[in-house]
């Protein structure tokens, strides 16, 4: 290939990737979600991962941390491509990064919670899991995940519209975790890491949340909870 047909292809490539970005301007938090889980699969994987002692409460909190980018950030990509898209062009990269910090925050603090709660209890993951399955059963599961669909307009520009995205990302976490309480009760439960837990209930999750109609399947997200109680 010569020189000028390299270049010609390099050209078409930047530019469909200019695109792309103008229309997803929430791809950077599905790259951090994705250095999330590559992060939580190098640190726990091994030939001397399943001997390793407990963690402490450093490792704790960046493990809670990470996992919360890992699982709760692919569900909330439509809010935040909606945020981004409300408002003016040029201050889309701070509008996603003010979004997704709000939503993290709740999700940190939710872990700050559920973390010492759950050792202090003893609750074992089984436990949680079958906690989670009976929350699916409930009526307010589902009215917690319609929540989660609502996309309120924000300010297009201004420091109003930079405290308005932080808000937004904050109700949109709070919505989330009012749906999704139950379901990481047991990576606050346990002990260790569960990297297939993680992917399962990281599939439920993105199920209930990105299909149009999530919340017919709380049914079968409780029965694989219950599996997955019942084999852990």
């Amino acid at each position: 290939m010569s020189a000028t047909a390299t270049e010609a292809v390099g050209r078409r490539a930047v530019a469909r990737f200019r695109a792309y970005t103008w229309r997803h301007p929430e791809w950077p938090v599905l790259v951090v979600a994705a250095a999330a889980g590559v992060s939580l699969v190098a640190g726990h994987t091994g030939p001397h991962a399943e001997h390793a002692p407990a963690p402490g409460p450093g490792a704790v909190v960046t493990g809670w941390l990470l996992m919360s980018a890992a699982m709760m950030l692919p569900p909330a990509l439509p809010a935040v491509r909606h945020a981004a898209l409300t408002g003016k062009r040029r201050r889309r990269p701070r509008t996603v990064a003010l979004f997704t910090a709000g939503y993290l925050l709740l999700w940190a603090a939710y872990g700050l919670v559920a973390i010492p709660a759950a050792r202090l209890l003893g609750l074992s993951v089984p436990v949680a899991l079958l906690i989670a399955a009976a929350w699916e059963l409930t009526p307010w599961k589902r009215g917690r995940l319609r929540k989660c669909r609502r996309r309120p307009p924000l300010p297009p520009d201004g420091r109003r519209a930079d405290l308005a995205c932080l808000r937004a990302g904050l109700r949109h976490g709070l919505a989330g975790a009012g749906a999704c309480w139950a379901v990481m009760l047991p990576m606050a439960a346990a002990t260790h890491p569960h990297l297939l837990l993680t992917a399962v209930l990281t599939l439920v999750v993105l199920a209930e949340e990105l299909l149009v109609s999530g919340a017919r399947y709380t049914t079968a997200a409780a029965l694989i909870l219950i599996t997955a109680a019942a084999v852990s």
